[in-house]
């Protein structure tokens, strides 16, 4: 007789796994950005590899400084892939100098932080 013992058998089904969401502009996810003009729209793309919606929470910016989210716009390509194009309108004021603006991208699961170092031009 041979000795006694449990058969392991793996499972057969893998879990889901969500992917955090894709940042394709900026190519960084630290860029720095220089505001020359009355206002500046920054422009942010991502997707997000297992088709979820994404949400947009920009700050970082005291609330008197504080630009305008432009609501973010769906837009899928040709090849399927679905994009989201989001924004954001700072104006331009020299009390931002050096200060960083962020926007973090989620799937409401997983989530992705970008940032601007902010330099302003004297007008």
């Amino acid at each position: 007789m041979t000795g006694g013992g449990c058969l392991y058998v793996p499972p057969v089904q893998r879990p889901d796994v969500n992917h955090a969401p894709d940042i394709e502009v900026p190519t960084s996810l630290s860029n720095t950005l220089t505001l020359v003009s009355t206002q500046e729209r920054i422009v942010l793309v991502a997707w997000d590899q297992d088709g979820d919606d994404l949400e947009f929470f920009w700050g970082g910016l005291p609330t008197s400084y504080a630009g305008t989210p432009v609501e973010p716009v769906r837009e899928e390509r040709d090849d399927g892939v679905v994009l989201w194009l989001a924004g954001y309108d700072l104006p331009w004021n020299p009390s931002l100098d050096g200060r960083t603006l962020e926007c973090v991208v989620s799937d409401l699961e997983q989530n992705v932080t970008v940032r601007w170092t902010l330099q302003v031009e004297e007008q």
